[in-house]
């Protein structure tokens, strides 16, 4: 049996696993179709991630790593302070995120987002207070300043304040926590094994997939293409720098990297990351880039899917 294995991004918390395991199963099918890759297509199977199969080798299973419960924390739910329980580095860094993300929407004179993101970063580092670029006191309040920027409801980002709140939470919390990222890369484990060819990641998920390949071994099952969707792994202070990788390069058992972003994503900002994760291996190899437009909803991991040149570049190794 042939195995896709897909991981995905922050914002999946109150997601059914198999329910969102078929919807990637679906997405797939499209993505092959739109390749003209019927006869793949045909072949996906979506099994109960509870259940493995008799390997049947014409099918093509689609495996979901499905870990946002880990990021569940009791007696949180609905509190009045989101970030609850965070130790004074992950409120530092959730801070720093939301600092980086507001400039990079002012900065930008051709998003839609430009001018109320100016606004906002002006009424954050204006009148009466001390300009700090990231500094702390000015980053306190960028997280809700950035929340407040409508843009990010419909660009499939985050609908409410509510839900960018959590999924900045997930992303802080995997980046500062040892022991949730040994719990989320068990998932992967999991679902990948010598049959797996394909593995794709979406957002955060690209962060996990990239911290399981590169502690993968010899011996150990690596698939022959990896494509990360929407990927933040470009984004220096706050994700590249604490990668568990140091220095971060690409991951040496892996043939081929393929990284896909939309221009207007704003988790994606750096969509050449090549030069970020050399081959140091002495294989020649260098990430693949691929800019797709994914309409309004930038970040959205099935916009990404239903691009013809995904459906090609998985139907490459399948």
């Amino acid at each position: 049996m042939t195995r896709i294995a897909v991981v995905h991004g922050i914002g999946q918390t109150n997601r059914e696993p198999v329910l969102l395991q078929q919807e990637f199963g679906e997405a797939l099918k499209s993505c092959l179709l739109e390749a003209g890759r019927a006869d793949l297509a045909c072949r996906i199977h979506t099994p109960n991630p509870s259940a493995r199969l008799a390997r049947d080798s014409n099918l093509i299973s689609v495996d979901l790593a499905y870990y946002a419960d880990v990021f569940t924390t009791p007696n949180t739910q609905g509190a009045a302070d989101p970030f609850i329980g965070l130790t004074s580095e992950q409120r530092d860094l959730a801070e720093e995120l939301s600092m980086l993300w507001l400039y990079e929407l002012a900065e930008d004179p051709a998003h839609s987002a430009n001018a109320q993101a100016q606004r906002e970063l002006s009424a954050l580092t204006g009148a009466g207070r001390e300009q700090q670029g990231i500094g702390k006191r000015a980053a306190r309040t960028a997280v809700s300043s950035l929340s407040r920027v409508r843009w990010l409801a419909t660009s499939g980002l985050w609908l409410t304040q509510r839900l960018f709140f959590r999924d900045l939470v997930e992303v802080v919390r995997y980046m500062t926590d040892e022991e949730i990222r040994e719990q989320v890369s068990g998932r992967l484990v999991a679902v990948c094994d010598s049959d797996t060819k394909v593995l794709i990641a979406h957002s955060l998920g690209s962060v996990v997939a990239y911290d399981y390949l590169c502690r993968q071994e010899d011996s150990m099952p690596v698939p022959s293409l990896l494509i990360t969707l929407g990927s933040p792994l470009g984004l220096r202070s706050v994700i590249y720098d604490r990668l568990s990788k140091r220095p971060p390069a690409f991951p040496e058992f892996v043939p081929r990297w393929v990284n896909v972003s939309d221009k207007n994503d704003l988790v994606a900002t750096k969509s050449d990351i090549s030069q970020l994760f050399p081959d140091v291996h002495g294989f020649g190899r260098s990430i693949e880039s691929l800019v797709v437009n994914n309409g309004r909803r930038s970040h959205d991991a099935f916009r990404y899917l239903a691009h013809k040149s995904v459906g090609e570049l998985v139907s490459s190794v399948l």
